[in-house]
């Protein structure tokens, strides 16, 4: 009986557990940026699910916005977030197919990067800030009491105001999430909530003008009149740290974009995104200079630039419209450095000559001059470019004396040639 008992024991199962429920890993990067009147969202669809596991079950992920107008007079808490979708509006639904399937997306919104979004994909989206779009919506349940202890309950952040002017009020902001939806309709985990300013962003820059030179191509241009300039710090040795009372707005900075196919990066049809892309500048820290530095030349190829400022307003960034578009193709017409260290070597009835090859990599041959001393008048020996670094000068006549230089030439067309190298002298045998 006791060895049964064992044994019965050993095979009796434990409480039931809870079904295994599968939802889709939540959106963990969400960028936002404003463009003019577009505002771009860019996210990675998940590949795996909340628990690790692949692949995701997921059909599609839904963006949400939502403007509101910050009250500084009034604490606020963050709503919970479905509380906040009851006030949100449904973005785009962007459908998730597995790669043996084909699909596109629900709303008007496309993909950037093509109808068909699978997990792991990156996806680009433009929203087109109408006016209804950046109409603010007013929630009541969001504000709390004025009463501290309430306050410091919720965890309420307070923003001290200067006691002499009182703080310009912040602008609309627009605030977007991104949440997956399985197959099964269970929802992941919200991305984290991205607030984008919708204060006016001033006026554009005028068109750069570029100049350049053989390595790099130089921007300039005229900041507009809605531009903040600098302020410089006073700088008192010895001093006490003290505190502003009140704190000026920081500098224009500016944002310089490049496109090698000669479109303005401006989007004039915001409905037609198949030619649009994440709008990335060249300067990756935005600079106060009027004036930028694109290291890097090639020739025959049309680059155009265009110029945005950027600021900081509620702690938040804003892009504004893009200046003129400057579009320039460089032309190499700058000449090699010439030759050196040349070397001739008189033989029997040859003078044999040598140089060192050109480090510069756009070469692509040499040309031989020689004259006959004194006085010589240099002339080509060769009438094309020869590669080589050595050149055997036969046609000599015993006892004279001849003069010769070597001038590099590039792959232009029209080929640059370098000034003559020092000359040589040597006799003939």
């Amino acid at each position: 009986l006791v060895a049964i008992g064992v044994a019965a024991g050993c095979g009796m199962r434990g409480p039931p557990l809870p079904p295994l429920v599968v939802v889709p890993a939540a959106v963990t990067v969400l960028e936002i940026q404003r463009v003019d009147d577009d505002m771009f969202i860019r996210f990675e669809v998940p590949s795996a699910n909340s628990d690790g596991s692949e692949p995701a079950d997921l059909e599609r992920v839904e963006v949400y916005a939502l403007t509101t107008h910050p009250d500084p007079t009034r604490p606020i808490r963050q709503l919970p977030l479905a509380d906040w979708r009851d006030h949100a509006t449904l973005v785009a639904t962007i459908s998730v197919v597995m790669p043996t399937r084909d699909a596109g997306p629900e709303s008007g919104l496309k993909p950037v990067q093509g109808d068909a979004v699978l997990p792991g994909d990156e996806v680009t989206l433009i929203e087109l800030l109408t006016a209804e779009v950046i109409l603010p919506v007013v929630i009541e349940a969001e504000t709390v009491d004025e009463d501290e202890a309430q306050v410091a309950e919720l965890g309420a952040m307070v923003t001290a105001a200067p006691l002499v002017v009182p703080p310009p009020p912040p602008p609309p902001r627009r605030t977007y999430v991104a949440i997956g939806v399985s197959t099964r309709g269970r929802e992941s985990s919200s991305s984290p909530r991205i607030a984008v300013a919708l204060s006016d962003p001033g006026s554009a820059p005028s068109a750069p003008t570029v100049t350049y030179t053989e390595t790099e191509l130089v921007l300039e241009w005229v900041a507009p009149a809605t531009a903040r300039s600098p302020i410089q710090e006073a700088v008192i040795d010895g001093a006490l740290v003290s505190e502003p009372v009140i704190r000026f707005p920081p500098a224009t900075r500016y944002l310089v974009y490049v496109s090698e196919k000669g479109v303005d990066t401006s989007i004039e049809d915001p409905v037609d995104e198949s030619e649009t892309e994440w709008p990335a500048p060249i300067n990756i820290e935005p600079g106060t200079e009027t004036a930028y530095v694109d290291v890097g030349v090639s020739f025959g190829v049309e680059r155009c630039y265009t110029v945005r400022t950027f600021g900081v307003v509620d702690s938040l960034p804003v892009r504004g419209p893009a200046s003129p578009s400057t579009c320039v193709i460089p032309v190499d017409t700058f000449a090699p450095q010439p030759p050196v260290n040349l070397v001739a070597v008189a033989s029997r009835d040859a003078i044999n000559l040598v140089w060192d090859s050109s480090p510069e990599p756009d070469v692509g041959g040499y040309l031989v001059l020689r004259g006959t001393a004194p006085g010589a008048t240099l002339q080509s020996l060769t009438a094309e470019p020869i590669v080589e670094t050595t050149y055997r000068d036969i046609a000599v006549e015993s006892d004279q004396e001849y003069v010769y230089a070597v001038q590099a030439v590039d792959n232009a067309t029209p080929r640059n040639v370098s000034l003559p190298s020092v000359e040589v002298m040597e006799q003939a045998r």
